[in-house]
């Protein structure tokens, strides 16, 4: 908040105009919150029921060296986890995404030695999961999901340079064309003039380095075109659009974030401050950024404020945060809880942001 007083001096006479800038500091408590199962669970997928309960399921389950098939969802009422309709098939690095009407969409993700062929999305009907017979078919776990303005769904980002379209009437796939470049783990976000972008990634698979590259699809065509790139090569990067119309693109390339400004076509860079720091290309691949009701992003580490275009700490909890860590997924709760999973299931309950 910045507030202007007028100085006068001892005699009465002459004053000057006194600018101070206040920063509210963001605070909250910190609460561990134990995982929803015994054993290592790693490479899970996080989503949020259209009810706005948080749910964690598929990953790899060290304690049966397997792709797991079981779902938690988090009950707000103070009975923890609790077990839910379980996935068709285990999966890892697998996304989830509400999609209106009840229902819910699994995408992308690993299934294990000797099942690495075929389709790979699930869809939730508000009871069970069904297994779709089309769609996204590589198994790369790179793969991003989003909601689009007309509420179908887009998948890109699996490696090659296929993009999907998801409608969840019809609960069936269709092409959504092919994006000049072939991308892995890059960030993509369904704009609300109903085009997406997608930014920076990479052109291989595991091993690949991230690039730039910055390409907008236009509904009109079903056609990707390439944009202006960004300032720093990315892999794993997240985006989400601003309440303005911007977007926010930060991770995998160390301690910076941009901003994209669909209208002029550019990008500004900020090279400190990020709310996903990381220690080199790819060191959050996976993590999330997500908008809070109040308009400002949250990152695993810090929160971005729009109107000010900068960045506050999150509140540390016995120095342990912020968060470093690969793959760190966020959401928002109805109840006003910032949750952030990985390497540990933990909420935040914060106030100020």
């Amino acid at each position: 908040y910045t507030f202007t007083a007028r100085a006068i001096n001892n005699s009465g006479f002459g004053s000057a105009n006194v600018t101070v800038q206040v920063t509210p500091k963001v605070q909250g408590k910190v609460t561990t919150v134990g995982p929803p199962q015994t054993g290592d669970l790693e490479s899970y997928g996080v989503g949020q029921l259209p009810d706005g309960r948080l749910i964690l399921g598929g990953g790899f389950d060290r304690a049966t060296n397997t792709a797991s098939v079981k779902v938690h969802a988090w009950d707000t009422a103070g009975s923890g986890w609790q077990s839910h309709s379980q996935l068709a098939k285990g999966k890892m690095h697998l996304t989830f995404l509400s999609v209106g009407s009840g229902g819910m969409l699994s995408s992308s993700g690993y299934q294990g030695s000797g099942a690495n062929g075929g389709p790979r999305s699930e869809y939730f009907d508000g009871s069970q999961w069904t297994y779709l017979d089309s769609g996204p078919s590589n198994s790369a776990p790179g793969q991003s999901l989003t909601r689009l303005k007309d509420g179908w769904v887009m998948a890109a980002g699996d490696a090659t340079a296929a993009s999907w379209l998801f409608v969840p009437t019809s609960r069936s796939w269709m092409t959504g064309g092919q994006i000049p470049l072939s991308r892995f783990q890059s960030a993509l976000v369904g704009l609300s003039d109903g085009r997406a972008l997608i930014a920076g990634g990479g052109t291989g698979y595991f091993g690949t380095t991230g690039d730039k590259a910055s390409f907008i699809w236009t509904p009109a065509n079903a056609a990707w075109t390439r944009v202006a790139d960004m300032n720093f090569s990315r892999l794993g990067a997240s985006a989400v659009e601003l309440e303005d119309g911007r977007v926010l693109v930060a991770g995998g390339s160390g301690d910076t974030w941009e901003i994209y400004v669909p209208a002029g076509d550019f990008w500004i860079p900020f090279s400190s401050g990020t709310p996903c720091s990381g220690t080199g290309t790819g060191a959050l691949a996976g993590s999330q950024l997500v908008r809070l009701p109040n308009g400002n992003v949250a990152g695993p580490n810090r929160i971005f404020r729009p109107a000010t275009n900068d960045t506050v700490a999150l509140p540390a909890s016995g120095g342990s945060y912020p968060f470093v860590v690969s793959g760190t997924k966020l959401a928002w709760l109805p109840e006003g809880i910032l949750w952030d999973l990985v390497p540990e299931v933990t909420a935040r309950s914060l106030t100020g942001v």
